[in-house]
């Protein structure tokens, strides 16, 4: 593992860009440490206080706590922690996790947010996964979430976005919020909470609950004024709108994040270790949807075979022999008995055998049809006499 030491005052300003993840932790030092793997490319440039870095690969950064941090592109996912300078984020491609944060503007993640314990405002916009938070002491403004918005102990002000549903308890009484989701809305308030409210339901149903009482407003809009009114909250959903002071539902408990250990021997490994991880499993999943893919094909080739298949030819039964017509003439007119005053057997009728063959060699036109009825007319004994 490459370690590189940059001596620094105590508020730095930090640039970095990263193809693969970028983790940073504010620590007590004066200097910004970085690590990444041997042999990966590291761009680094120094003027002063300011400090830029690009690396090909995942990257790792110890700065000043005061750090004030400028992260341009993020290929992967973003970790930040414990750093309480201005944090403004252009671009990430994975996630993004905050812990015990400062200020910070993020747009344009393309997967999940969360964070907790942050102490600055948080400003959160374009977000292609969830929002999950708890703990902040901030005023929260989060816009265009692709997911569900889900935070727990946090002021959300301003407007509010979500394709899914939204799920806030205040700490306090609400400031000035326009929240718009695609699902439902529930909004947990403290019992003394004051505001006005104008809510949109697309279910058209609205509903207070305070306690065990529950009230309903079966009404696609409902304006009403809380307590003595106040701060106005418009609240637009797709679904039911949800004013609640109780009953905050067990799947919004705050979330579990990983303290940041100063001084791990090897705190480089897990993030490394984890992309190893992610290549592998990749590999694996690509075999196994090549072999599957092979598999069906397969299948496919022998369902072609079975409906195509010709069935066994059973066993032609043996023809009888054709008599010659020859022989049906001599038997008409007596056969060996046409010498001069023989006289000629009496002749039974013809037999069902006899009528088949005759059929047989009318239907392959070896004979015709006057010919098959004398034939039919000799053997009945019409002739005999």
């Amino acid at each position: 593992m490459a370690t590189q030491s940059f001596p620094v005052g105590a508020a730095p300003t930090i640039e970095v860009s990263t193809d693969g993840n970028l983790r940073v932790s504010g620590w007590s030092q004066e200097s910004v440490e970085v690590q990444n793997r041997n042999g990966e490319p590291l761009s680094a440039e120094v003027q002063g206080d300011r400090l830029r870095f690009y690396c090909e690969e995942d990257l790792l950064l110890k700065v000043p706590i005061q750090a004030r941090l400028q992260v341009n592109v993020v290929e992967g996912s973003l970790t930040i922690s414990a750093v309480m300078g201005e944090v403004t984020v252009q671009s990430v491609g994975g996630s993004v996790t905050l812990q015990a944060c400062g200020p910070v503007s993020c747009v344009n993640i393309s997967g999940h947010c969360k964070f907790t314990g942050t102490t600055g405002d948080l400003r959160l916009l374009n977000i292609g996964g969830n929002l999950k938070g708890s703990s902040s002491s901030g005023k929260v403004t989060a816009s265009n979430v692709g997911g569900n918005i889900k935070l727990l102990d946090v002021m959300l002000v301003d407007k509010a976005h979500a394709g899914g549903n939204i799920k806030v308890k205040l700490p306090a009484s609400p400031l000035e919020l326009e929240a718009l989701a695609g699902g439902n809305i529930k909004l947990w308030i403290p019992q003394d909470a004051n505001f006005n409210l104008e809510a949109h339901s697309g279910g058209e149903k609205v509903v207070f609950q305070s306690g065990t009482e529950q009230q309903r407003y079966v009404t696609g809009r409902h304006n009403v004024a809380i307590g003595a009114g106040g701060p106005l909250v418009r609240l637009h959903a797709g679904g039911n709108v949800y004013i609640l002071n109780s009953g905050w539902e067990e799947d919004l408990v705050a979330e579990d994040f990983i303290p940041v250990e100063e001084n791990a021997p090897d705190w480089t490994s897990d993030i490394f270790n984890d992309r190893i991880q992610r290549r592998i499993e990749a590999k694996m999943r690509a075999a196994e949807a090549k072999a599957q893919a092979a598999g069906r094909r397969a299948e496919a080739q022998l369902r072609r075979l079975d409906r195509f298949q010709i069935p066994p030819i059973p066993p032609i039964p043996p023809i009888p022999p054709i008599p010659n017509i020859g022989d049906f003439w001599s038997r008409s007119s007596g056969g060996a008995s046409n010498a001069p005053g023989a006289q000629p057997e009496p002749r039974a009728r013809v037999s069902d055998e006899e009528r088949m063959i005759i059929l047989n060699m009318l239907s392959e036109k070896k004979i015709s049809a006057e010919e098959a009825n004398q034939l039919l007319d000799a053997l009945n004994g019409k002739f005999s006499k």
